[in-house]
């Protein structure tokens, strides 16, 4: 992996970390704040509801049975307000009776949620709407989820112009190494004096400087050597000549005694 690519990648992370914890703790203040909205309080009325749901099931044999068709636990369920809706729902999550003109889903939605028990055990779930709580109830989810979608939208467009900062400066900052390389990978191949681009004041300049200061001094020193082998080639040319010739001239000699020497004996 490239030190371009790293670079970037650990800028995405530190930016992707930021905006999560940027993110989670708007949220969470955001939302502290949405659920201390004032809704209308039904918590008597809905615990009063639920004791009167209780004692119809007690008095039905400990059962819902036929409590859709009793207009009795309608009216019960639908308490006081004539705008109300009410879903009852058994321990099982199954439909025991649902009344008014709001459909189940609305219903469980955005209205107040009652558990009923009797005896300590869980026998039903009494979920009951009304306009005025509906309504105050809409807008705090309302505001809650578009500050959720405000939110992430911000983070989503501030997390990409951060990531093409992060790349463009990834790239800016490791341009010298990559006019550098070149320049290594000549010299590297024996082609001395080569000399780099030094186009930054930073360390990347002086590194740049440094290596063509080496590049320079190395051909110089390869200069030196081949003008000194020159040099003593030149040197010791004359008297290995001289030598040779010296060589030479004593074999001949030798070539021209040896017969003589040999007549004088046989005579």
């Amino acid at each position: 992996m490239t030190i371009r690519r790293r670079l970037f990648l650990a800028m995405a992370g530190l930016i992707a970390l930021m905006g999560i914890i940027f993110a989670g703790l708007t949220l969470f203040v955001a939302r502290g704040v949405i659920v201390h909205f004032p809704i209308a309080d039904r918590s008597a009325e809905l615990r009063a509801i639920a004791e009167q749901a209780a004692n119809f099931y007690v008095e039905n044999g400990n059962s819902w049975s036929n409590a859709a068709q009793d207009d009795r636990l309608k009216t019960v369920v639908l308490g006081k307000r004539q705008d109300s809706s009410a879903l009852l729902l058994a321990a099982d999550g199954s439909a025991i009776l649902h009344a008014g003109d709001k459909s189940a889903g609305m219903i469980r939605r955005f209205g107040a949620r009652e558990r009923i028990e009797r005896d300590g055990v869980h026998i039903a779930d009494l979920y009951y709407y009304d306009e005025e709580a509906a309504r105050l109830k809409i807008i705090q989810l309302g505001v809650g989820d578009s500050v959720t979608v405000l939110l992430l939208a911000s983070v989503a467009v501030v997390g990409l112009i951060a990531l093409a900062a992060a790349w463009r400066t990834a790239r800016r900052l490791t341009e010298p190494i990559h006019a550098l390389m070149p320049a290594i990978e000549r010299l590297g191949a024996g082609e001395l004096g080569v000399q780099a681009p030094a186009v930054t004041r930073d360390e990347f300049g002086r590194l740049a400087a440094a290596f063509n200061a080496m590049s320079t001094q190395l051909m110089r020193y390869e200069t030196a050597r081949r003008n000194q082998t020159a040099d003593i080639a030149h040197e010791l040319r004359t008297p290995l000549a001289i030598m040779r010739g010296q060589l030479e001239e004593l074999q001949q000699r030798g070539e021209a005694v040896r017969p003589g020497c040999c007549r004088s004996r046989t005579s």
